[in-house]
């Protein structure tokens, strides 16, 4: 259901996803299931002779017979939310090999599995809104949360986080505080976006333009107010 463009990103994901992996684990951690004929040669012909696993069987399917007990199947659209207890507990991580330059909602559900696994939701303070969505980007909050947070999924997600996905965060939790009737906020507002957000002031100073505001200075930020330069 690809796009050439979507494919070539595909190939290109996979290949950071095997090097995320390579740097707590080894190759074989990695499985590419559900794979059809001629998809591991073209993902060779990027990724060299990487040691990974594959599996022309669905993802959870596959898992299993290699002795997965507890298996997570990551989907924004999954009705729980991933934990702390499924990071440290599960035995393998699903994650739909699909790029959306144009979006598909639902797709997910759509990749054939056998109903052996556990829906879960990557959020963060219960949005999906900001949280990394490339294939290795969502590889590396699993990564980080087992290995670093001890399960701590939201501070994963920062660690992960881009200066791109904050602004993103910043902008809706804006347009969510304005509700659509507020053109000025105060820069105390940034502070208690800070305490859980991994964003700058000039990021949140976009941010803030995205969302047609005007921030307001108290007299000890004015002297430190970003200048034009600010783009």
């Amino acid at each position: 259901m690809h796009r050439d463009r979507e494919l070539r990103s595909l190939r290109v994901q996979v290949g950071a996803s095997l090097g995320v992996v390579r740097r707590y684990l080894w190759d074989r951690h990695l499985l590419l299931s559900g794979t059809r004929p001629g998809v591991i040669e073209w993902l060779r012909a990027f990724m060299g002779r990487g040691l990974f696993d594959y599996s022309s069987l669905p993802g959870d399917e596959a898992a299993s017979l290699r002795g997965a007990n507890k298996i997570i199947v990551l989907d924004p659209s999954a009705e729980s939310e991933l934990s702390g207890e499924d990071i440290i507990n599960a035995d393998a991580f699903i994650i739909g090999g699909i790029v959306d330059i144009v979006p598909r909602p639902g797709a997910t559900q759509r990749l054939g599995l056998r109903g052996l696994g556990e829906p879960r939701k990557i959020v963060l303070r219960g949005s999906t809104v900001g949280v990394p969505s490339r294939i290795p980007q969502v590889v590396e909050i699993i990564m980080r949360a087992r290995f670093e947070t001890c399960g701590d999924v939201e501070e994963a997600v920062r660690r992960t986080m881009s200066p791109r996905d904050a602004r993103l965060r910043a902008f809706v939790e804006l347009m969510r505080w304005s509700r659509g009737k507020k053109r000025k906020v105060p820069i105390s507002f940034y502070h208690e976006l800070k305490k859980w957000l991994p964003i700058s002031i000039r990021d949140f100073v976009r941010a803030a333009k995205m969302a047609k505001m005007d921030i307001v200075w108290d007299e000890e930020k004015a002297q430190q107010r970003p200048n034009s330069s600010y783009k």
